[in-house]
C-alpha cells in the first residue's frame, strides 16, 4: 500500500497531478470508552433514521434497490428476494432456491430486469417483470457469461457488464455490452485496446454520460452511451467506490484513500485520511460517508470506532456524527436526495430508512 507521499511521487512521475491536504488522521486509542458499544440508531447529521426488523435470513451484504417511495427489493447471493410495497415497513420473502442475484434495473414502476446466476450450472440468466416484481419471466442471454451492473434506459435499450464464465479458455475477461431489444440479445462494445480484463461498477445515465472502473486503479468515461471511452488514471492501485456527479466532478475511494477530481480525472486531491467504508455524493459538494475515526490496538487485532460524516464543500470539511464501536452498515441506496436505504451489521435483520430532516 502506497503512502500519500509515495502516491504523490508516483502521480507526478506519471504526469498526473495530486494535491494532498492536511486532514484528520485516524487516532489510535488504548480505551474503547470514547465510543458507545452500540447506538440504538446510527447518528447521521441532518438525517432521520428509522429501523425496520426483517424476519428471516436477511443480512447486510444484500443490495437494496427501490423503484419509487413504496416499491423496493432486497437481494443477495443466498437465494432470497425480498419485496416491499410500503416503503420498507413490511417485506415478503420469495425463495429462489436455484439462483444467486447479481443486479437489478427498473425503467418505470412496472417493468424491470434482474440478472442472476444459476447455482446448478453457473450460467447467467436475465429475468424481466412487467407487474412490478410480482412475477418474473426468464430469458437466457446467448453469450456464455454472467451479466452484472444492469443499466436499462427504457424497455428496449440497456447496458451491462458481461463476465466470461469461470474456467473459460483462454479467459477474455469482462466486456461492456448493450442490448436494443429488451435483453433478447447483447452486443459486445469495445472499450480499449488491448481489451481490459477488469471492468466493474458501470453506471450509464440517460444523457449518455457514463463511467466504470478499469484495471490498476483506472476508470473509463463516456459521453455518448459507450460509443467511445476515455481512460483516466487515479494513481491508486485499486478502488472499491467510484461516483461522478457530472462530467467534471468525481470521487473514488478505497479503504485507505479517498480522492476527488474537479476536472474530469485530469487531477485528483485527497479529501480524507480516514479509512472509508461507505460513500454517497448527492452533488459535487454534498456527500455522506461512513469512516473509521478511531482504532483500538489489541496487539494481534484492531477494533474500530466508526462514524457518519457529512460534507457540504466537496470534502474540504466534515460534520461528524456520534461515533459507534465497530458499527457495520450495509450498502447505501438513495432513491433521491432526500430518501435512502441501508442496513446494520450487528442485527442482520434490521433494515434502515434514511430521510433528510
Amino acid at each position: 500500500m502506497r503512502t500519500k507521499y509515495q502516491i504523490a511521487f508516483y502521480l507526478l512521475a506519471s504526469g498526473i497531478m495530486l494535491s494532498v491536504g492536511c486532514h484528520r488522521q485516524i487516532e489510535v486509542l488504548s480505551s474503547t470508552d470514547v465510543c458507545p458499544a452500540q447506538l440504538d440508531l446510527p447518528d447521521i447529521p441532518g438525517w432521520n433514521v428509522e429501523a425496520i426488523e426483517i424476519p428471516g435470513s436477511y443480512n447486510r451484504s444484500w443490495s437494496p434497490y427501490f423503484v419509487n417511495r413504496d416499491l423496493g427489493f432486497l437481494y443477495g447471493s443466498d437465494r432470497h428476494l425480498y419485496r416491499t410495497t410500503d416503503g420498507g415497513l413490511s417485506w415478503s420473502d420469495t425463495s429462489w432456491t436455484a439462483w444467486s442475484f447479481r443486479s437489478m434495473s427498473f425503467v418505470n414502476d412496472s417493468v424491470g430486469y434482474l440478472a442472476v446466476m444459476s447455482r446448478s450450472d453457473g450460467n447467467g440468466y436475465l429475468f424481466v417483470t412487467s407487474d412490478a416484481g410480482k412475477s418474473w419471466t426468464r430469458k437466457l442471454h446467448p453469450q456464455d457469461g454472467l451479466l452484472s451492473y444492469l443499466n436499462f434506459l427504457d424497455e428496449q435499450r440497456g447496458f451491462a457488464l458481461l463476465r466470461e464464465s469461470f474456467g473459460s479458455t483462454p479467459p477474455t475477461g469482462v466486456h461492456f455490452v448493450e442490448t436494443t431489444d429488451g435483453g433478447e440479445s447483447w452486443l459486445i462494445r469495445p472499450v480499449a485496446e488491448p481489451a481490459p480484463l477488469s471492468l466493474s461498477k458501470l453506471r450509464m445515465q440517460d444523457n449518455g454520460f457514463g463511467y466504470m472502473s478499469g484495471p490498476d486503479g483506472s476508470a473509463f468515461l463516456t459521453t455518448d452511451y459507450g460509443n467511445a471511452w476515455h481512460r483516466i488514471e487515479t494513481g491508486m492501485d485499486w478502488f472499491s467506490f467510484i461516483q461522478f456527479t457530472d462530467r467534471d466532478h468525481g470521487f473514488v475511494s478505497s479503504y485507505r484513500q479517498f480522492l476527488k477530481t474537479n476536472d474530469g480525472g485530469v487531477t485528483w486531491s485527497q479529501i480524507s485520511d480516514l479509512p472509508v467504508e461507505r460513500v454517497h455524493f448527492f452533488s459535487a459538494s454534498e456527500g455522506m460517508t461512513l469512516q473509521s475515526v478511531h482504532t483500538f490496538d489489541h496487539g494481534d487485532y484492531h477494533d474500530y470506532c466508526r462514524a457518519f460524516l457529512m460534507t457540504e464543500d466537496g470534502g474540504e470539511t466534515w460534520n461528524e456524527g456520534t461515533p459507534e464501536f465497530n458499527m457495520g452498515i450495509g450498502e447505501l441506496f438513495f432513491l433521491n436526495d432526500h430518501l435512502g436505504f441501508s442496513s446494520t451489521g450487528f442485527n442482520p435483520g434490521t433494515f434502515l430508512i434514511l430521510e433528510r430532516q
